[in-house]
């Protein structure tokens, strides 16, 4: 198919003119949520929203299966995204979802997540207009912060009951874009620590040019040449690897910095200013039916996958948090990682493979009968060791 002719697809369409809305922090999220509305109308699907905070709608989409009483599958995404300016060196402006002459699809959120939204939708459209049933709700749940930290937007949203009558069993979100011929597949988080380390030493004037192993700078330098050397050894990992999970992707972790601190001599405090530790990891193995379901998906459309634990915590981590197992999912290999970065964009064919990948990925696992899902979710996920 020519790029003229994807490009002229009502899909894409649509994905343009959700990117053309600019949900950076701090914006009116109105236009989205309304654009969203409308989505729903036009197949005749309840669309509600959870707001906690004002102007940090929660968008809850309800896609009705045939036996309500079975736990649900919720599909994660967020509509908000991080700042893009044209000045930094966009070839189009970010908000315009401009296509270039590569059949790309150019525009903050192309990558994270405005098209997995999209694609989600997109793909329950057309089982419904295929007559394709499913026998289990499917939930779509946009949310307000899912790119800034997620407190205002899924954290308040699931302990609501709002969230408890949806009933879930199964959580898929996002993980992020291969430029190999795979698709990535994350099963687990990691932990997140922010440290604050101060150094003292007896103050003096710079103009007696002390010993500057008797300086506080001289105490964090060495501290931090330690740093250094461990964060270019995860370098060296990631120049090997292509699985986000052997690598550490923060800049300190758990302990260890402490015998940095010890190394680098005396009257150096380090106080922990946030922690956030890794949720229930999922499981991979038969005895997981969503975990069999997607393989098969997969399996049916010829595409590979690499299944490794995630970069950090996203708005599905809370969600597992809960006692609900869940996968991440990017569906768009072959793509350079521009999530977040200066001229984000997607390909037109990749864009649509995601549809299609979903397709199947749905009609497996809204389709998993009562018998061959346990009732309670939790026997699908794993305690991780404590870090």
């Amino acid at each position: 198919m020519k790029c003229e002719q994807y490009a002229c697809r009502p899909e894409v369409r649509l994905l343009q003119d959700y990117v053309g809305i600019n949900t950076s922090p701090g914006r009116n999220l109105r236009s989205a949520v309304d654009l969203l509305r409308r989505l729903g109308d036009t197949q005749n699907i309840k669309v509600t929203v959870y707001e906690a905070k004002p102007n940090y709608p929660v968008v809850i989409f309800k896609w009705p299966g045939l036996d309500p009483k079975l736990r649900s599958i919720l599909l994660l995404s967020h509509m908000d995204v991080v700042p893009a300016c044209y000045e930094d060196g966009w070839t189009y402006p970010p908000f315009s979802g401009e296509i270039n002459d590569q059949c790309e699809i150019v525009g903050r959120g192309t990558q994270d997540m405005k098209s997995i939204t999209i694609q989600y939708f997109q793909a329950l459209k057309n089982l419904k207009e295929n007559n394709v049933t499913l026998l289990r709700n499917v939930y779509m749940v946009v949310t307000p912060d899912g790119a800034v930290g997620s407190m205002n937007g899924i954290v308040p949203f699931i302990k609501s009951n709002t969230y408890k009558k949806l009933n879930v069993g199964f959580v898929l979100d996002r993980s992020i874009p291969n430029p190999n011929n795979e698709i990535f597949i994350f099963n687990s988080d990691k932990t997140t620590r922010v440290f604050r380390i101060d150094c003292y030493n007896p103050s003096t004037s710079s103009s007696f040019l002390p010993s500057i192993d008797t300086t506080s700078y001289g105490k964090c330098s060495k501290f931090y040449s330690y740093f250094e050397q461990y964060r270019e050894e995860q370098y060296n990992i990631l120049l090997k690897t292509t699985n986000p999970g052997d690598f550490t992707a923060v800049n300190f972790v758990g302990e260890r910095i402490r015998g940095w601190a010890s190394g680098a001599g005396k009257n150096i405090t380090i106080s922990v200013v946030y922690t956030r530790k890794r949720t229930y990891i999922t499981k991979v193995n038969r005895k997981n039916p969503y975990w069999v379901a997607i393989n098969e998906a997969f399996n049916d459309l010829n595409i590979p996958i690499n299944q490794t634990s995630g970069y950090t915590t996203a708005d599905i981590s809370f969600v597992v948090g809960t006692g609900v197992p869940g996968f991440a999912i990017t569906p768009q290999r072959n793509t350079p990682i521009l999530v977040n970065g200066i001229n984000e964009r997607l390909s037109l064919p990749v864009f649509f493979e995601g549809i299609k990948i979903y397709e199947r990925i749905l009609r497996r696992i809204a389709n998993l009968c009562d018998d061959q899902v346990n009732d309670d979710p939790t026997v699908y996920l794993i305690k991780p060791r404590v870090l």
